[in-house]
Order: C-alpha cells, then sequence, then structure tokens
C-alpha cells in the first residue's frame, strides 16, 4: 500500500514538471496569403506589405499568437476581410478567391487616372517603396498607381537605389534595379526605343525601294516622308543625302536612259528611237541592285508575272550585273518577241517568259 502511494506520489509530480515545460501557444506564427498581384495587406489595420508575384501573393513573418483580421484593399475594389488565429510557431493560409474580389463600381476612386509599375531587381528579393510606401519585394506588379511623378526606392542588404519616374495613365512602367551597377534601369523606354528602330528600319527599306527606281516624283516623295517621320532616326542622314539626290535631278529634269542620266529634252531623240524597246518591257530597275521599283499595269512584264520588289538575276539564262546589261539583253530578246527572265523573290528564285 505504501509503495503505491510512492509511485502515485511520483507521477503527479513528473505531470506538475511536464506542466510547466511543455511550450506554450504564446510564441510567434506566419502568414502565407495566396492572391493576385497588387493587393494592399492591412494585418490589424497596419500595413503589412503588399501581393506580389515573387510571394505568389504575400508572406509575413513573426505574428503574434492569438485573433487578428486582415484586409485586403486594391484600387477600384471592394475591401476583403478575414479573420483568422495564429497559434504560436506554426503558419496559417488564407486565399483570396477571385470570386471574393469585386468591383466598387462608381466609387471616385475606381475613376482617377492610374498606372502601374513592373517592378524587378538584380539580384531579386529587394524591398520596394513608391512615394515611402512599402509596396513588396521584387519581383512585382503594383497596379492603381496615380498617374504623373513617382519615387521609387528598391533596398537590398543595406543598398538603396532610387529615382522618380513619371506614370501615366493604363501603362505598366517596367523597371529594373541593379544593384552591382548601383543603377535603376528603364526597360520601357529600351522597349520603346528597340520598336521605334524597327518601324525605322523598315520605313527606311520601304523609302530605299520606292527611291531606288526611275521614278524621280516618286523617289522624291518616298525620301522626303521618310526624313519628316524620322528626322534624328539613325538613317536620317542617308535619307537626307539620298532625298537631295532626287531633288536634284528633278529640279534639272533628268530622266535615266541607257546607265546614265540625261535632260529629258536632250533625250527626246533617243526615247524616240528607242522607245519601242522601253514599251515593251515598262519596268523601272535600280542602278544599285537591279530591284524591280515598279511595273506599268498591262505591260508585257506585268502581263509576266513581274512585280515591285523582284530583283533580276537573269535574262535568258545570262547573269545580270548592271542596267546596261538588262537594256543589251532586252533589245536582243527584241527579235525573239519574248525573254525568260530569272528573278528573286523573297528567299526564293522563280523563272518568268516576257512575251511581246
Amino acid at each position: 500500500m505504501k509503495s503505491k502511494k510512492l509511485i502515485l506520489a511520483w507521477v503527479f509530480s513528473l505531470l506538475t514538471v511536464m506542466a510547466f515545460t511543455v511550450p506554450s501557444d504564446a510564441g510567434t506564427g506566419d502568414l502565407q496569403v495566396y492572391s493576385e498581384q497588387g493587393f494592399e495587406i492591412y494585418i490589424d489595420d497596419v500595413l503589412a506589405g503588399t501581393t506580389n508575384g515573387f510571394d505568389r501573393g504575400l508572406f509575413v513573418e513573426g505574428l503574434e499568437s492569438g485573433s487578428h483580421t486582415l484586409r485586403a484593399e486594391k484600387a477600384g475594389f471592394e475591401p476583403v476581410l478575414k479573420k483568422f488565429n495564429i497559434t504560436g510557431y506554426r503558419s496559417w493560409v488564407i486565399t483570396i478567391d477571385p470570386d471574393e474580389v469585386r468591383q466598387t463600381g462608381d466609387r471616385e476612386e475606381s475613376t482617377l487616372p492610374a498606372g502601374a509599375f513592373g517592378l524587378r531587381s538584380a539580384p531579386m528579393g529587394a524591398a520596394v517603396y513608391i512615394d515611402g510606401v512599402y509596396k513588396g519585394q521584387t519581383d512585382l506588379l503594383v497596379e492603381g498607381v496615380r498617374t504623373g511623378n513617382r519615387k521609387v526606392r528598391f533596398e537590398r542588404d543595406g543598398s538603396v537605389v532610387e529615382g522618380e519616374f513619371s506614370v501615366t495613365q493604363e501603362e505598366t512602367l517596367k523597371l529594373k534595379a541593379h544593384f552591382r551597377e548601383m543603377t535603376i534601369i528603364n526597360i520601357s523606354t529600351l522597349e520603346q526605343e528597340g520598336m521605334g528602330r524597327e518601324a525605322e528600319d523598315a520605313a527606311f527599306n520601304e523609302a530605299v525601294r520606292a527611291g531606288s527606281g526611275n521614278d524621280v516624283d516618286a523617289a522624291v516623295i518616298a525620301w522626303s516622308r521618310f526624313v519628316e517621320k524620322y528626322p534624328g532616326g539613325v538613317h536620317a542622314q542617308d535619307a537626307k543625302g539620298r532625298l537631295a539626290l532626287w531633288e536634284e535631278r528633278k529640279e534639272k529634269n533628268l530622266f535615266f536612259f541607257e546607265g546614265e542620266w540625261i535632260a529629258a529634252d536632250a533625250a527626246a531623240d533617243r526615247l524616240e528611237e528607242h522607245k519601242e524597246d522601253w514599251i515593251q518591257l515598262d519596268i523601272g530597275i535600280s542602278l544599285d541592285d537591279l530591284a524591280v521599283a515598279y511595273v506599268t499595269p498591262g505591260s508585257p512584264a506585268g502581263k509576266a508575272g513581274i512585280v515591285a520588289g523582284d530583283m533580276i538575276l537573269e535574262v535568258d539564262k545570262k547573269r545580270m550585273k548592271k542596267v546596261s546589261d538588262v537594256q543589251k539583253s532586252l533589245k536582243k530578246g527584241k527579235k525573239e518577241k519574248s525573254r525568260l527572265i530569272l528573278l528573286k523573290r523573297s528567299s526564293r528564285t522563280v523563272f518568268v517568259e516576257v512575251v511581246y
């Protein structure tokens, strides 16, 4: 009996010690919010950050145990409220489903002009502040940013890179903080410059083709339009030089015939003498690369299927190196009443037969 009492006393003592040594729920815990980007997350009315792509929402550490209230806000949408309970040293997950997000309708803030920031950094994981307000860590998209100049600051491991950038309505301004160079790269500007260069290159090539034949009026129009649209572009000096050349030819009323430019009045007799040779074909050919600049509709060349942009490689199986070669072959072919022309069209070659 006495031994049973000793055992019970020992068990009671052990339980008492365990009661004082088992960890309580008084520690801190974490919260993982899953949602689309751009939501400002408030916990107990204190801003915890903005949902971003890196976190697939927002990850919040060190929340005290107990009940909390989460409020998710985004410009143009009704706030989303959720209650949750943190138990020490454990994580809690909250998902904001798309069907929980409702637009505010005619609320004043939804009509305010706004844009967005697409923010990146190298290395990743930089804290981002817009006008002094913490928005989350890179990479992230911050939407609903009021238009105008905005101060953007990136912080990472004690280093700070900042600058002021202008946001326009419905624009996503892409920025990348480069901590090795300690600079902010405006990716949007670089992309626009790249697209502008591509557009200028395309316009330049079009002007080259339009201005490479014998039609002086068409050439002047093509180059004047290019210079007007891209006065300071990378091709500007070349374009101005070509325009000046064609304007001079137009002013002097020059006409291209048999490999040279001569005055139209002086060439009248020669044109009359050889006009059949040209009427038979009726195309304009570039001096530089023997590319066809234009074809008169209904002419033998047009009926044969020759189009502007074709490059003349051979006539009657003879390699053509300059315009005079084409002219000589044209006169020779007149006797046979037809000629076989090899053309380069885009990335392929084709044969056409021109019949007089």
